[in-house]
């Protein structure tokens, strides 16, 4: 007829559930974040203060990497596993950017850390991006760093520059001559103008060349015979000029913005156009009247551009 009452110790075992439970709760978590991007390969739980981590919901083939999935320091795995995991040329960037310093000094000022790198994956880059930031958990803080796949959207970038960068080019080009046109020719007045107000010490000259004759060989033989005047022309320029940009800034007339080698040796290439041009009249070529003006530290680049005009009508 007597109860029993015993009293034990159950604070380690009531700890374990709870760490389980908290264990379970997380899993949850990340899964659910796993599923919400399907970028993510991987997820990991980092401790801010001792580097410890936890691995959740990495895929398939991440889990094939063979990558600890938990330890004591984040940063230091991090790093070993580099030396096999990140394309070589990544390496050094991986190793300078991966640390815990940079990675919370970023988050204190932008509430997240980036980067982007490639893996090696069987012996091909693989771009991946890693994603960090940090939040209040049961426990503390902790840092969620996520790792994703960006290959297909990095490679569509890519693509798409390259694709800018071509039609850029093809906008900055002549159709009929394959050498630059006015807009590019605006475009280096531009620069070289910033160059100078700057402070830059810049010199350069530039030579107007204007084609005879085009007006008459179109009346008379027809724009198949002027386009083929045009080409013959400007390819006695870009000879000349060889270490110059050619630009065609008009109907009938073109410039070459001479710096460097051409620049130094203005006078000697501007003579060797008018002894060709010469040559060419008593043989039935193409012939250029040309002038030449230079920078004389004072000028603007259009008034530059107009000295050579001036120059190339006298």
């Amino acid at each position: 007829g007597h109860i029993i009452i015993g009293v034990s110790n159950v604070d380690a075992q009531m700890r374990q559930k709870e760490e389980i439970a908290r264990l379970r709760a997380e899993q949850i978590t990340y899964a659910r974040i796993n599923a919400l991007s399907r970028d993510y390969v991987c997820i990991y739980t980092v401790n801010p203060e001792t580097g410890h981590y936890m691995e959740y919901g990495a895929t398939a083939g991440y889990a094939g990497l063979n990558v600890p999935r938990d330890g004591d320091d984040f940063y230091g795995t991090s790093r070993e596993q580099s030396a096999r995991l990140v394309w070589p040329e990544d390496f050094a960037k991986f190793q300078a950017m991966l640390t815990q310093e940079r990675i919370m000094d970023e988050i204190r000022k932008n509430s997240i850390f980036t980067m982007r790198y490639r893996m090696n994956i069987n012996g091909e880059p693989h771009w991946t991006g890693l994603k960090a930031t940090l939040i209040e958990e049961q426990d503390g803080p902790q840092l969620i760093i996520g790792v994703t796949d960006i290959d297909a959207q990095v490679r569509r970038e890519q693509e798409f520059e390259r694709k800018l960068a071509a039609a850029r080019s093809r906008a900055n080009l002549d159709t009929l001559t394959g050498v630059k046109n006015r807009t590019a020719y605006e475009n280096m007045s531009h620069s070289l103008a910033e160059q100078i107000r700057v402070g830059e010490d810049v010199h350069y000259a530039i030579v107007l060349c204007r084609v005879e004759g085009l007006a008459e060989v179109n009346e008379t033989r027809g724009h198949e015979a002027g386009d083929q005047l045009l080409r013959d022309a400007c390819a006695i320029i870009c000879e000349v000029f060889k270490h110059s940009p050619v630009f065609r800034v008009a109907g009938d007339e073109f410039a070459a913005v001479a710096q460097g080698h051409d620049y130094e040796n203005a006078d000697e290439l501007e003579a060797e156009l008018k002894e060709t041009s010469r040559r060419n009249r008593e043989s039935g070529g193409a012939v250029i009247a040309c002038g030449m003006a230079k920078y004389d530290g004072k000028s603007s680049v259009a008034s530059v551009f107009a000295r050579a005009e001036a120059n190339c009508h006298k």
